[in-house]
């Protein structure tokens, strides 16, 4: 089990100001590649932090656009070169990604369950997670597309993290999830003391606040059903067919889907080397499940769909009693073709129990 993942002890939340927390990042920097959340336009995007852009951190804010995965299953990695010196391994550099929220911290969760808790463990993933530090935050607002409230989920960590931040006035509670995060409080306990009452109920007053925006968000999107019963029931319905309708197979719903792990592997040749490079691939494209001889056991646009809807919320749910859909809300905001995957589930217990009265 990687180090951050390991529990401790309960301890207590610690309050921090915001100046001594900047000293801390300005050590963090030193030792490792420092990530956080900037404001660009409307949104927000992870960039590499130093001492003079650590002020323009966003901490609270909604998720960021990029999905936390890209820091451990890159976009696009070399795996290999061969018939030259053999096969090279260059190893993941240490990184403190900071910002972190709770919709990323579950979909960890998933990725984890993919690449390193099976079997078969992939080196340049498991090496990636063993090496970074994980500081969280509270979300104090939410964007349209977000319904982790939908998926069972809080707009706040509860586990996963190495440090949790939640930003109250003139400073931070800090929150400690492991035996890493225990160990950086210990270096730097002479900045921390313990909360107050009201610090304390000041974030809970923060955290209820950040609830009740997100269950409002979405107050139209009512479930009877559990969400695996929804998609499994409906396999043959022709709504798949209208949900579809006007996609147009660009796959954005894979790539900024922080949970979807499909790669492709292929090879190049650079120079007098021979690479092996690893892709993200995406279900939705047609190419994607078509084997030597041109067969497709998914020929259809709804049927990937399908199939995706089946991943998110059934084959892992089987497996590992978790949705790999965490209520993030990127495949909504990516979608050109408008698809609102809340919308989708409500066509498709609509006609589940349309279905069950002609029965």
């Amino acid at each position: 089990m990687i180090h951050n993942l390991e529990s401790v002890k309960t301890v207590p939340t610690y309050y921090i100001s915001e100046i001594d927390f900047g000293r801390i990042l300005d050590k963090l920097i030193t030792r490792a590649d420092v990530y956080a959340p900037k404001k660009e336009e409307e949104n927000h995007f992870y960039s590499k932090i130093t001492p003079e852009n650590k002020a323009q951190i966003q901490y609270g804010g909604p998720r960021a656009v990029i999905p936390i995965k890209s820091f451990f299953f890159a976009p696009r990695e070399g795996v290999g070169e061969y018939f030259n010196d053999g096969e090279t391994f260059e190893p993941a550099s240490p990184k403190a990604i900071i910002g972190v929220s709770a919709c990323d911290l579950k979909a960890l969760k998933g990725l984890d369950e993919v690449f390193m808790n099976g079997d078969i463990k992939d080196p340049f993933y498991v090496d990636a997670r063993e090496k970074n530090l994980v500081i969280s935050t509270d979300c104090k607002s939410c964007w349209p597309s977000c319904f982790c409230n939908i998926i069972g989920y809080d707009p706040y960590p509860e586990d996963g993290f190495d440090l949790n931040v939640s930003k109250i006035q003139g400073g931070f509670l800090i929150d400690v999830g492991s035996k890493k995060g225990e160990s950086l409080y210990q270096e730097f306990r002479f900045f921390f003391r313990e909360a107050t009452p009201e610090e304390l109920s000041q974030k809970e007053r923060d955290r209820n606040s950040a609830k009740r925006q997100v269950a409002e968000s979405n107050s139209r999107f009512k479930f009877k059903n559990p969400l695996y019963r929804i998609v499994r029931e409906t396999l043959q319905f022709d709504a798949w067919r209208d949900i579809t309708r006007d996609c147009v197979e660009c796959g954005a719903c894979n790539f900024s889907c922080p949970t979807c792990t499909c790669f492709l592997l292929y090879d190049k040749r650079k120079d007098v080397i021979n690479e092996r490079i690893k892709i993200w691939d995406a279900c939705l494209k047609a190419q994607y499940a078509r084997v030597a001889g041109g067969a497709n056991p998914r020929p259809k646009i709804f049927e990937r769909l399908n199939n995706r809807y089946q991943c998110k919320f059934d084959y892992m749910h089987e497996r590992h009693n978790m949705y790999t859909c965490v209520g993030c809300g990127r495949c909504i905001d990516a979608c050109m073709a408008k698809i609102d995957m809340r919308e989708a589930l409500t066509r498709l217990e609509a006609d589940l129990a349309l279905s069950a009265k002609l029965e």
